[in-house]
């Protein structure tokens, strides 16, 4: 048994947003037999990135066939705070959209917590059923750069008209639900060279929101 480790560094740079920076790795776990077919026993993969602004993105996957016996697990959770995440409004750009406007305008500001378990197994050849559940949580708000605090944008707008309404406005929880089939012939998972991969999923969110 051995790990991989292939770490990757990430830098970017925004005028609104400020300098990103951070870094990326997937984490493979093998055994002798795994690694001749090309296939892991578990697999991991971390991704965080920093904004100087205040926005930034915090990723953590999870994959295994062999963490429950026959039963294929995923999971999965991401924070993605935005202080300056685009709004185009209902219709989405580039409906109404005015190039003379600053782009603050067209923004407001998002922090978005997801959370994810899915499951898969086997019925029989090719056939797997699949069943899961996701968390969303949302906390909004008008754009959150100081260098466009005192303008009127369009989320300013739409809550003043109503548009949006003051009980959504900032936000609120989700849980998600989801069960269906899945048929898959590949030949190999990662790089398959014949086969198909088809699903047929229904999705459902029962009236769990909480609003802030």
């Amino acid at each position: 048994y051995w790990w991989e480790f292939a770490p990757f560094p990430a830098a970017g740079y925004s005028s609104d947003l400020g300098f990103q920076y951070g870094a990326l790795c997937d984490i493979y776990y093998y055994s002798d037999n795994a690694h001749r077919k090309r296939e892991y026993l578990h697999k991991f993969n971390f991704e965080a990135a920093w904004i100087t602004k205040g926005s930034g993105l915090f990723h953590l996957f999870y994959d295994s066939k062999y963490l429950i016996p026959k039963i294929r697990t995923t999971f999965a959770a991401s924070y993605l705070p935005n202080k300056m995440m685009s709004f185009y409004g209902f219709n989405g750009y580039p409906q109404g959209y005015d190039d003379n406007r600053s782009a603050g305008f067209y923004a407001y500001s998002r922090d978005m917590l997801r959370i994810m378990a899915d499951f898969q197994w086997s019925i029989g050849g090719a056939w797997n059923l699949a069943a899961g559940a996701t968390f969303w949580n949302f906390d909004n708000g008008r754009v959150g750069l100081k260098k466009y605090s005192g303008e009127t944008t369009l989320y300013d707008i739409y809550l003043r008209d109503g548009i949006i309404r003051s009980d959504e406005a900032t936000g609120g929880s989700q849980l998600e639900l989801k069960a269906g089939i899945v048929y898959d012939t590949r030949d190999h998972e990662a790089d398959p060279l014949q086969g198909i991969w088809a699903e047929a999923i229904a999705y459902g969110s029962p009236d769990l929101i909480e609003r802030h």
